[in-house]
């Protein structure tokens, strides 16, 4: 029974942290808006902020059709002292969208973060797809988003937005995202989701980090903690680095 209720925790986990949740609304290169004029930036809306945060997500997916990145995913459960790692990298190319995978080391694994990390690799491919992309995206059409105000993160004056879910939807978040003032870049997003996705799940948190990239932010941290009934607590942590991009 436990093991049961850890692979459920961290499946669950891992489908929040590499869901269309983070990742915009798809769009060919030809409906690509540069959203770094400065001069159309007064007295934005929190919606207006928002959609302009999706136009630079764009530009920045239709430079970067190229690129890879190495992943260390660590997971801690209660039942074990030492987490359980896998280091791995990503390389992505476009078009058509596509990403593989290849393991390069692991650490204290065993039948639960295996199955848990060819979980989660199965649902980053899927949310390429273009029909499965918009369900969880940060925008108008999901959620009610409003300005809560401004905040320097990283050295970085960013618009601090509130989203609230427009419906009871498991992919969809309660929380804050951090959208940088002068290109509207996604910093960094943080909450939990609206509905639980089990009865077994008392509550997940999830925060992720994005790090600047040739101008450009892409992920840097992801950490989520899940709280499982009678099993207790299971923390998820993936690390992006050494992105090598061609453009």
């Amino acid at each position: 029974m436990i093991r049961r209720l850890s692979l459920i925790a961290l499946s669950v986990i891992l489908v929040f942290i590499v869901s269309p949740l983070f990742i915009y609304s798809y769009c060919s290169e030809n409906e690509v808006v540069a959203a770094d004029r400065t001069s159309e930036t007064a007295n934005l809306s929190a919606e207006q902020i928002a959609v302009k945060a999706i136009e630079r997500t764009i530009l920045r997916d239709s430079l970067f059709k190229h690129y890879s990145v190495t992943r260390r995913y660590e997971v801690k459960t209660e039942d074990k002292e030492t987490p359980s790692i896998i280091n791995a990298k990503m390389t992505y190319s476009s078009p058509p969208a596509a990403k593989v995978f290849k393991i390069i080391s692991k650490t204290n694994c065993g039948r639960i973060s295996n199955l848990a990390y060819e979980h989660a690799i199965k649902i980053e491919k899927e949310s390429l797809n273009p029909k499965n992309d918009k369900t969880g995206t940060i925008s108008p059409e999901n959620y009610t988003i409003a300005l809560h105000g401004q905040e320097t993160i990283m050295g970085t004056p960013c618009y601090v937005l509130d989203l609230t879910p427009k419906r009871s939807d498991g992919m969809l978040i309660k929380g804050r995202i951090w959208i940088s003032v002068d290109k509207f870049d996604t910093l960094r997003v943080e909450g939990t989701p609206v509905k639980s996705p089990s009865v077994l799940i008392r509550k997940i948190s999830i925060v992720r980090q994005f790090q600047n990239i040739d101008g450009f932010w892409l992920p840097k941290e992801d950490d989520s903690t899940i709280d499982v009934r009678v099993f207790g607590q299971v923390k998820v942590q993936i690390q992006h680095q050494n992105y090598e991009i061609k453009k």
